[in-house]
């Protein structure tokens, strides 16, 4: 298996494990006020993605870096049980050694890149994370969510991962899309004013590596 090959799969391994957590119940979800603690797809995850590369300007120098660290992640992201086949004390501790690992990428990417292109990683990490930002605390705190909007978009997302079962791994896309416009719907003009400078300009989504419905590798919509 090449390297791009084991990337993807770990790339889509990750987003479909996130998804999962918005299947939970309300109030299994750790955290201050049953806030997920992460969520989003992961910034290390993202840096890897040529299109990123591209629109942020990476140079060699910093594209082989960026290759050492995906080296480092290999086999992180497969191979993991389903969050919601997990007990509560499972869960919790996968979500603490996550957050963990999430951070220490997160300190190595921001020692690659300079500010600007972190920046503008982190917009395309909200872009691509979809409604998941509602369930990461630092993030919702930007956008001040209240319990109760939180509350609404975890049910909803839970009835969209619920219907979507069986739809395969290649409707991930699809759901982000809809779980954003669950989003959208609970937001106040506020607070999707706040949103949508966070996010800054749009990127391309489509761009990014998604799992394909037949088992192969294909990218989004």
């Amino acid at each position: 298996m090449n390297r791009r090959v084991v990337f993807v799969s770990a790339f889509t391994a990750v987003m479909v494990m996130s998804l999962a957590v918005y299947g939970q119940r309300p109030g299994r979800q750790g955290g201050p006020g049953g806030r997920m603690v992460g969520g989003m797809t992961p910034l290390a995850m993202l840096a890897q993605v040529e299109a990123i590369q591209k629109e942020i300007a990476v140079t060699d120098e910093q594209k082989s870096k960026l290759q050492e660290m995906a080296q480092a992640m290999r086999g992180q992201g497969g191979g993991q049980r389903n969050p919601q086949e997990m007990t509560d004390e499972e869960r919790q501790q996968w979500r603490e050694e996550m957050t963990k690992r999430r951070a220490e990428q997160d300190k190595k990417i921001a020692g690659i890149l300079d500010a600007k292109q972190v920046e503008r990683l982190k917009q395309i990490q909200i872009q691509a994370s979809g409604a998941a930002v509602a369930m990461n605390e630092e993030m919702a705190a930007e956008l001040k969510i209240t319990e109760e909007q939180q509350t609404k978009v975890r049910e909803g997302l839970r009835d969209l991962w619920q219907s979507a079962q069986g739809g395969g791994p290649g409707a991930f896309a699809e759901m982000r899309e809809k779980g954003l416009a669950i989003l959208m719907e609970v937001l106040t003009d506020d607070q999707k004013a706040v949103y949508k400078k966070m996010a800054g300009e749009p990127f391309d989504l489509s761009q990014l590596p998604m799992p394909g419905r037949g088992g192969g590798q294909r990218r989004g919509n």
